[in-house]
C-alpha cells in the first residue's frame, strides 16, 4: 500500500509539474501576443525554446520587422538615424557621414514626379530598389514600393538578417 502511494504521489508530481511548465508557456506566449513586438516574441523565444508557439513567434518577428521596412528605409534616407535599424541593404552599409542630421540626405528630383533609387552591389550585381514621392526639399515623403532582386540581404542593427526570396523575405540569421 505504501509503494502504490508513493507511486501516486510521484504520478501526481509529475502532472503538477507538466500542468505548471505548460501554463507558464501559455501564460508567456499571451503575454508576448498582447504586447505584439519584437522583443516579446524574442524573449517568448529564450525562455520556451521547444513551445510549439517558437515558430508562430518567428513568423511574427519577420512580419513586424519587414512591415516596418518602407518606414525604416524613409527614416534612414532622410537621415533620422533615431529611427534607423538597417545595418546594411544589399551588402551596403549605411554611413552616417553620408547623411545631413538637419535637413536629411539630399535625393535629385522634383516634389511632382515619382522617383526610383537603386542600391547595386557591385560584386553581386544584385539591386534594390525604392519607388518613392520626394517633398518640395528632395526628402522622401512616402515609399511607394521596395523591388529587390532574388537573393538581396538587409542586415539589421540588432543582428537579423533576412534575404529576399520567393516573394518574401526570410530571416536567414537563425541557426537551425
Amino acid at each position: 500500500m505504501t509503494v502504490l502511494r508513493t507511486l501516486s504521489l510521484i504520478g501526481l508530481l509529475i502532472m503538477v509539474i507538466i500542468t505548471s511548465s505548460c501554463s507558464k508557456s501559455d501564460r508567456a506566449w499571451g503575454d508576448a501576443k498582447k504586447t505584439n513586438s519584437v522583443e516579446a516574441y524574442l524573449a517568448f523565444e529564450r525562455s520556451f525554446p521547444e513551445s510549439p508557439n517558437v515558430k508562430e513567434a518567428e513568423e511574427a518577428i519577420r512580419l513586424l520587422e519587414i512591415g516596418l521596412l518602407k518606414e525604416k528605409v524613409k527614416a534612414f534616407l532622410n537621415g533620422d538615424t533615431k529611427n534607423n535599424f538597417i545595418s546594411t541593404i544589399n551588402g551596403i552599409p549605411f554611413k552616417e557621414k553620408d547623411q545631413n542630421s538637419s535637413n536629411g540626405m539630399m535625393l535629385f528630383g522634383t516634389s511632382n514626379i515619382r522617383i526610383q533609387s537603386t542600391f547595386q552591389n557591385q560584386e553581386t550585381g544584385k539591386r534594390f530598389s525604392i519607388f518613392y514621392q520626394p517633398k518640395p526639399n528632395q526628402m522622401i515623403e512616402s515609399i511607394d514600393s521596395i523591388t529587390p532582386d532574388e537573393g538581396v540581404q538587409i542586415d539589421f542593427l540588432n543582428g537579423h538578417k533576412y534575404t529576399y526570396g520567393q516573394g518574401k523575405w526570410n530571416r536567414t540569421d537563425k541557426q537551425k
